[in-house]
């Protein structure tokens, strides 16, 4: 059921640049081509990687948490919960980063061995801070 008031022009309108938003944004940020990309730092804490990719290292593979699966089950309470979020752009903002993270061709691939990390060894890696 709808919300009254959240599907006219106006929400349509709030919805789609809250979408525009938040594709954009990931598109910059998480594009390995991007220069915005080239110059984020790269944070962890022991095998934890929290920035700019969440993902956990081992000896043999990788757990990687896409940004796309993080919106998506971040977005499914605040979608069906009681605690509803009224901004229209924020819905948007999340609904966009879901869709461009679903735009790469590793979108369902969680677990990668470190065979395929050294064939992407080869690109430069920005300068990897770590917090103690």
């Amino acid at each position: 059921m709808a919300r009254p008031g959240f599907i006219n022009k106006k929400g349509i309108t709030e919805v789609a640049l809250g979408g525009l938003l938040g594709f954009s944004f990931f598109w910059i940020t998480s594009n390995h081509k991007s220069p915005v990309h080239k110059r984020l730092p790269a944070r962890k804490y022991r095998s934890v990687y929290y920035f700019p990719h969440l993902k956990i290292e081992r000896k043999d593979r990788h757990y990687h948490l896409h940004h796309w699966a993080i919106f998506g089950i971040s977005y499914l309470p605040i979608l069906v919960g009681r605690r509803r979020v009224r901004q229209r752009w924020v819905h948007g903002f999340f609904i966009g980063s879901i869709l461009q993270g679903l735009t790469y061709g590793d979108r369902f691939q969680f677990i990668k061995p470190l065979q395929e990390l050294a064939e992407l060894a080869t690109q430069p890696m920005p300068e990897i801070i770590t917090e103690k």
